[in-house]
């Protein structure tokens, strides 16, 4: 997740679908979650090298740091599962 303290649709996704504890532990299960002040720390230089233009970007990489699934604004509980889905279809077991 790419996003910004002043980014309405990011203080949702925080509140609303972050704050889901399932969600939450389907995806650390799954995944490696990383998530990134766009204008902070390292923000502006993985903001540059994925060309994010809109708040919030979630991105789903692979083990190469190159871009599966770009899901570029909010998204809500049964998208964010539905993005897990995608994204783990690609890597075969």
């Amino acid at each position: 997740d790419i996003y910004t303290d002043w980014c309405l649709p990011c203080k949702m996704m925080d509140e609303e679908v972050f704050s889901d504890k399932e969600l939450g532990k389907y995806y650390r299960d799954n995944f490696i979650c990383y998530k990134v002040d766009a204008e902070k720390a390292n923000g502006p230089d993985l903001v540059f090298l994925y060309d994010v233009q809109v708040y919030p970007t979630l991105l789903f990489l692979d083990h190469n740091g190159r871009v599966l699934i770009r899901k570029k604004g909010a998204a809500f509980q049964s998208e964010m599962y539905d993005l897990a889905d995608e994204a783990m279809s690609l890597f075969p077991e």
